[in-house]
């Protein structure tokens, strides 16, 4: 009973962990990249490059965290992280950054399926891992309010010592790094009915077991990571329409503090929407609102794009949780951090072929028409839906 409640601590120290990973230059890198002399053609590349190595090292590093235990690959995730800021720092090549992005691609993966793992198992510990969706939209509240204050000290830095803000991501990985060591580790089938390590190989091969059975699981990981990819795109690349403008450092990072405070009050609506719409009016909806509004923010005029950019961000906010929480209700404990890499996987192979592309088709057409273009896509897409469910109900 004793060590049930100090498991609870674990959601607590996770909070402030999740601060301490989110606060940075996250969701400025576009901006950063130019300062340090890359086209648009070659910001596509290095991404490309990031989701690459995300595919790669996704499945690997969720097998890692299952078998060789969740709070030792966090840790190892947090060094990582370290090393990637500290290369960024000092790059100034392409392959050079390239390779920083590599290494915080490798510390994304072992961080993404492990934390939310370690949360999901903590709460199951205690019997109320039915509250998930709750502590999972808290937790993307303080992404939120952590990427704000990021953005703040990144806006102050832009136009004195951008490199500063790496430093700051530093420290505050040595800080996770303290929080991680407060935990405790959660109890799952395999390390607490098994005295012996399970191989690794093994733990591959009944991830793929579970996803062969489980369609459903497959089809939300895909669904998710079209729309959350689709999403991300828009929002790195508007960075360089907003740029394109002459708009001063201190403009974007107000606009961007601005949609993280709806982003974060997004997040805390999650459960509430998910109550009112249920599954199907979340598969249903979301797509198509995300679809006008990328529509929209590519035929609007100068101010009103800047609503439909904080409304596509909170979308991406409330949808985040949910996803989530789709997830692990679908996952059994022994395969969690594998499987949740699984979808990181999905979302990493959409970025892969969309990033570039729309890099790419930025240096010959305009912008805004890469806005109506992904909007068209995904109109596509949602009408694909509609009639294969149909065609599935008959």
């Amino acid at each position: 009973m004793e060590h049930q409640k100090k498991l609870l601590k674990n959601i607590q120290l996770n909070y402030y962990f999740s601060f301490f990973i989110s606060f940075g230059i996250t969701s400025m890198w576009v901006l950063y990249l130019a300062y340090k002399g890359m086209s648009l053609w070659e910001i596509g590349l290095i991404e490309g490059i990031f989701h690459g190595s995300s595919l790669l090292f996704e499945i690997p590093s969720g097998a890692i965290a299952d078998t060789y235990g969740l709070r030792k690959t966090l840790i190892v995730g947090r060094l990582f992280a370290i090393l990637s800021g500290l290369l960024l720092i000092f790059a100034s090549s392409f392959w050079l950054l390239s390779l920083g992005f590599v290494l915080s691609a490798l510390s994304y993966n072992l961080n993404s399926g492990t934390n939310e793992a370690l949360v999901f198992e903590s709460l199951k510990a205690n019997s109320i891992e039915k509250t998930y969706l709750t502590v999972a939209s808290k937790m993307n509240m303080v992404y939120e309010i952590s990427s704000t204050f990021g953005i703040i000290v990144a806006g102050v830095l832009l136009d004195s010592y951008f490199e500063g803000v790496y430093l700051v991501q530093i420290a505050l990985a040595i800080l996770s790094i303290v929080s991680v060591f407060r935990m405790i580790e959660p109890p799952t089938p395999k390390n607490s009915e098994k005295k012996e390590r399970i191989r690794y190989r093994d733990t591959l091969k009944e991830a793929y077991n579970i996803l062969k059975g489980n369609l459903e699981l497959v089809y939300l990981m895909a669904f998710f990571a079209i729309l959350e990819g689709v999403a991300a795109t828009f929002f790195f690349y508007f960075q360089s329409y907003l740029d394109d403008l002459k708009m001063p450092g201190y403009f974007i990072s107000l606009l961007v503090f601005i949609s993280c405070l709806f982003q974060a009050t997004g997040s805390k609506c999650a459960p509430q929407i998910e109550g009112k719409l249920g599954k199907k009016g979340i598969l249903f909806w979301m797509p198509i609102t995300l679809a006008l509004l990328l529509l929209a923010a590519g035929l609007a005029s100068f101010p009103l794009i800047l609503i439909f950019y904080v409304a596509i961000n909170t979308l991406v906010a409330i949808l985040a949780p949910i996803a989530s929480d789709y997830f692990n209700q679908l996952i059994p404990s022994e395969q969690r951090a594998t499987l949740i890499s699984v979808s990181s996987m999905f979302y990493s192979f959409v970025m892969i072929i969309l990033f570039p592309l729309i890099g790419g088709l930025a240096e010959i057409i305009r912008l805004k028409m890469c806005f109506i273009l992904m909007g068209i896509f995904l109109s596509g897409l949602v009408v694909f839906q509609f009639f294969f469910t149909r065609q599935k109900q008959r």
